[in-house]
């Protein structure tokens, strides 16, 4: 592989390594993980190293593919190891290192060998316990699964802008080699979100206290006046009388359904009918029959 992976990729194979339960590779990578982080003994963390690196070697998959880690991680580890051999010992540099690598290789173990849908579909079966706390499954498993989607792209934007600098002879500007990926991650993101909400994975619509759907104060203004028109028409004057109180509409509108509430009553006791029909142009007024 021309890219050395710190986590790797998926590679398919037939070893024992693959066809053990996802569980299983969970539960050993965390035993592996935990032992060494929780003891913090260097035989403890020498002795799981060894374990996670018999592992990788039992899948088959080749010592490169396996162990070798990128130039940058043994950077890291030989700042580490200066930093704890002078201001700590010996020994807690070796825990460090050795519990650091332990991590590294046990996650590797489960990436290697497992598809990413079946370490998602493991991921959502751990998580469904907490849904009795508010958490989504589905949502986190969505979330994990645009997490490792995003990785490749934002790697090859960093071997994109890498070969655009070193063609202009900006390869030693920092900004030149870090702005344009930022960009490029923040319009990665707005696609990404955008194409969720295109497929109703947007937020959740506000509920009322009862579980109802909240009212939308955002309607236009002339379906409510639609609403109070036809509330009107259906024979019901109180209801008519009461929607129209204190809404701001144009005189037309709200001469006609001056108009079909008036014909609704039995005598001119209606304030607002008469109101509204004063209000009215003169035309409109004469043309519905009112005096």
């Amino acid at each position: 592989m021309s890219r050395v992976e710190l986590f790797g990729l998926h590679r398919p194979g037939d070893s024992w390594v693959h066809r053990m339960p996802v569980a299983a590779k969970f539960a050993i990578m965390f035993a592996l993980s935990l032992s060494g982080l929780i003891l913090r003994q260097w035989p403890v963390s020498l002795a799981a190293l060894a374990f996670s690196v018999v592992l990788l070697l039992s899948s088959r998959l080749g010592v490169r593919r396996c162990l070798v880690l990128p130039p940058v991680f043994w950077v890291m580890i030989a700042l580490l190891v200066g930093y704890q051999v002078i201001w700590g010992s010996v020994a807690t540099a070796i825990v460090v290192v050795a519990n650091l690598l332990l991590c590294v290789y046990a996650a590797r173990m489960l990436v290697l060998t497992t598809p990413a849908p079946v370490l998602l579909d493991a991921l959502v079966a751990a998580v469904r316990p907490l849904r009795v706390v508010g958490v989504d499954p589905e949502r986190v498993g969505l979330a994990a699964g645009i997490m490792l989607r995003s990785i490749p792209h934002l790697l090859a934007s960093f071997d994109e802008v890498r070969d655009a600098a070193r063609a202009r002879g900006l390869e030693r500007n920092l900004m030149a080699r870090v702005s344009p990926v930022v960009v490029q991650a923040v319009a990665y993101a707005h696609a990404t979100g955008e194409a969720l909400a295109a497929r109703g994975l947007g937020e959740t619509e506000p509920r009322g206290p009862r579980g109802q759907r909240a009212p939308d104060s955002s309607a236009p203004v002339s379906s409510r006046h639609n609403r109070r028109t036809s509330s009107a028409r259906s024979g019901n004057p109180a209801t008519a009388c009461t929607s129209s109180a204190g809404a701001p509409t144009d005189s037309r509108s709200e001469t006609s359904s001056a108009c079909a509430r008036r014909r609704t009553h039995t005598d001119n006791s209606c304030q607002c009918c008469t109101n509204s029909a004063n209000r009215a142009p003169k035309g409109v007024r004469s043309s519905a029959g009112i005096p």
